[in-house]
């Protein structure tokens, strides 16, 4: 008789003609068809694929594992081949780590389980970060030209304005950065708006302006949720400044504003960003538009 030294207690009892090769085993399908305590002395099968087939109540197959029938029991038995490292490198940054038998799992949105066969990872998609973009301007917006009708500073591009409905949270937190061309005459006023379809978010008011050419200007507003729910429930504070440069000075002129709406704010509902100006008068010397908008969720 012959002990075999694969590890079984007390050693597999496997008879005077050794160990016998018979092949690859698919442990899934059971592909050759193998049955409980049925199968040649000493007889054994390398696993080329993991599967869950019950031999004489193992039923924990992975790749490389041997199937091999013991002659004192007449049961199959199970040598655990599959622990042997199958990777030659692995780095972290670039830098090598010497191989474990073990690959422990950390991380928040890192969750483990065992498969038919394999062993499943799976990684948390859209991993939320504190600080990241949701729109860029690619265009210059429509100037604003000769006309007191309210109209939009916001050129097309790329990313979203939305929010879907119920799409908040408290304490989301974003800022908005405009930056563009203002010419106008010495008797313009000209107000700023932020809004979400026809609510208004924030209001820079009425700014009387001073003759201006081809000048810059220069919008930033930060808002931050700090309640949920319908119109009188869900509120939003806002703050921010407008300024320009005048062409008698070099000094930016302007007005800042702090609003808070808790009347007609309603997170329930689709919420889409909107920048406007609107003219006192139509002078068609009047006229202003955005070279660059940016969007950036910051909490």
């Amino acid at each position: 008789m012959i002990t075999s030294g694969f590890g079984f207690g007390g050693g597999a009892l496997i008879g005077s003609g050794g160990l016998t090769f018979l092949g690859s085993w698919d442990a899934n399908t059971n592909n050759p068809f193998l049955q409980s305590g049925i199968g040649i002395c000493g007889g054994y099968y390398i696993v080329s694929v993991s599967g869950n087939t019950n031999l004489d109540g193992v039923n924990d197959w992975q790749v490389g594992d041997w199937a091999i029938f013991e002659c004192n029991t007449n049961q199959w038995q199970k040598i655990d081949n599959h622990d042997i490292q199958a990777y030659t490198t692995i780095q972290q940054n670039g830098i090598g780590l010497p191989q474990q038998s073990v690959i422990d799992f950390q991380g928040t949105g890192v969750a483990v389980s065992n498969g038919v066969g394999s062993t499943i990872v799976t990684i948390q998609g859209n991993i939320p970060a504190t600080n990241y973009g949701l729109y860029v301007q690619t265009a210059n917006s429509t100037p604003i030209t000769g006309t007191t009708l309210e109209s939009s500073l916001v050129g097309s591009g790329l990313g979203t304005l939305s929010v879907p409905a119920n799409g908040f949270s408290v304490g989301d937190s974003f800022v908005a950065n405009l930056y563009g061309h203002i010419s106008c005459v010495g008797t313009a006023t000209i107000r700023i708006r932020v809004k979400s379809g026809s609510t208004l978010l924030a209001d820079t008011g009425i700014i009387a302006l001073d003759v201006t050419t081809n000048k810059h200007w220069n919008f930033e507003v930060s808002f931050t949720i700090r309640s949920l729910g319908t119109i009188g429930v869900g509120s939003i504070v806002s703050a921010g400044v407008f300024s320009y440069i005048k062409n008698s000075g070099l000094n930016f002129e302007g007005a800042n504003f702090v609003s808070l709406n808790n009347t007609t704010f309603n997170t329930t509902i689709l919420n889409t960003l909107d920048i406007t100006a609107q003219w006192n008068t139509n002078n068609a010397s009047n006229t202003i538009y955005s070279d660059i908008f940016v969007l950036n969720k910051i909490y």
